[in-house]
């Protein structure tokens, strides 16, 4: 049997990229996968590929958060690694487990690009004189 015709499936990536100084970085992560729950009103977003979640009052604050969240988190981990490899841990068995028994319409993928200068280099700060 053939499996032309077939989408293949999005394989999720990572990747850093860094000036020689390591204080500006690009990092790309794209087709993360994120299982959606939602308990009693309460959302959770939960990355598949990262073991990384959040939570939200809704649908779209649940996914807002865990967009939000990864990018802070991603920041914080170049602020103290100079790296994403520590980041790059999947969820554990029992949520994949149950990733495979989710219908269609609670899987979603996440695709996230951002720019960090760290430290904070494109701030300048300015006192006020008394």
């Amino acid at each position: 049997m053939s499996d032309k015709g077939k989408p293949k499936p999005e394989t999720a990536t990572a990747f850093l990229a860094s000036n020689e100084e390591e204080s500006a970085h690009v990092v790309g992560i794209g087709n993360l996968r994120v299982l959606i729950t939602e308990d009693e009103g309460a959302w959770l977003a939960r990355g598949l590929e990262i073991d990384y979640f959040a939570e939200g009052d809704s649908l779209a604050s649940a996914q807002a958060a865990f967009a939000d969240g990864l990018k802070a988190t991603i920041k914080q981990h170049l602020m103290l690694y100079q790296s994403i490899q520590k980041l790059l841990v999947p969820a554990p068995v029992d949520v994949w487990k149950e990733l495979f028994a989710a219908t269609d319409d609670c899987k979603h993928t996440l695709t996230h690009v951002s720019f960090h200068a760290v430290p904070f280099s494109g701030i300048a700060f300015y006192t006020r004189a008394a």
